[in-house]
């Protein structure tokens, strides 16, 4: 199976055009609820925030009735719509017709009141949430995308699973389909995103680092303020003692800064995971202490 790289319609006015196409929406990890703002009327029939992606109400239940696989949905809490009909604005100017306040792109939609009259005239909004099949890899020197063949299933929306920032992916099928029905608020890459066979040892090594990428954030969403300040205490402690171990006058101070370092950087490890710099600071300084 092909798939394609999705992206929202082009705009004019770079973070201007973007932020009125797009709003400004998210996602509350502790409620799991997607929540919406932004203009209005001016609103897409579908649209892409990051891996997240919207409708309207009709366009959902078009996609409801489409036989594509791959989606479920969940309404969205409108938190704030605003009133600024910017589809009427002329998209040939080099300018938009209005700059927000303080020049932010944001502030189109934050320094605006949620006006709820017209939240009740665009009817619900609806949070597509796409399959999470497929892990995807990023090369390094090139900055391109790949998909694991061993992975996919046969979802035609898809957002693989990663540890960094995601794309979201569309089958042929499913860009077809968008084509054939009109639908220009989104459109793909002309090229499929190669597809890459791998060992399955290289499988096992994805599914690891991803698994390590997951217990991570568990951690870090358990973490307190407290528990991050005392985290980046040890650390800062650390590296404080990792320079005065310079300026040491005896050998016998100097080893007692090390080991103190040391032992800042380990606990600072128990409670999450140290950056590389910390990583290779830890292991001069055992070394060090070795001899």
């Amino acid at each position: 199976m092909k798939y394609f790289k999705l992206y929202n319609k082009n705009m004019p006015w770079g973070d201007y055009g973007n932020i009125l196409y797009r709003g400004w929406n998210s996602w509350d990890k502790a409620t799991g609820e997607f929540i919406i703002e932004r203009t209005a009327p001016s609103v897409p029939r579908i649209w892409l925030d990051d891996a997240m992606m919207f409708s309207v109400d009709d366009m959902k239940k078009t996609l409801e009735r489409s036989g594509l696989k791959g989606l479920s949905f969940q309404v969205a809490i409108k938190k704030r719509i605003v009133f600024l009909d910017w589809m009427k604005w002329d998209f040939s100017a080099p300018d938009p017709q209005l700059y927000p306040a303080q020049g932010e792109p944001e502030n189109y939609i934050l320094r605006r009141k949620h006006n709820q009259k017209l939240s009740d005239e665009i009817g619900e909004l609806w949070a597509i949430i796409p399959s999470n099949q497929g892990f995807e890899i990023r090369d390094k020197c090139s900055g391109s995308y790949s998909l694991i063949a061993k992975s996919l299933g046969d979802a035609d929306f898809l957002v693989p699973v990663t540890d960094s920032f995601s794309n979201f992916y569309v089958s042929e099928k499913a860009r077809d389909w968008l084509l054939q029905n009109g639908i220009d608020d989104v459109y793909t890459e002309s090229k499929p995103v190669p597809i890459r066979e791998i060992s399955e040892r290289e499988m096992e090594a994805i599914h690891a680092k991803h698994e390590e990428h997951r217990l991570l954030e568990e951690i870090s969403d358990r973490m307190t303020d407290e528990d991050w300040r005392k985290y980046f205490r040890f650390k800062y402690e650390a590296r404080r003692l990792a320079e005065q171990r310079l300026e040491a006058k005896t050998e016998a101070a100097k080893a007692r800064r090390i080991a103190k370092a040391i032992d800042n950087l380990l606990e600072a490890k128990k409670m999450y995971r140290l950056d590389p710099l910390d990583e290779k600071l830890l292991a001069k300084l055992v070394q060090e202490k070795q001899g």
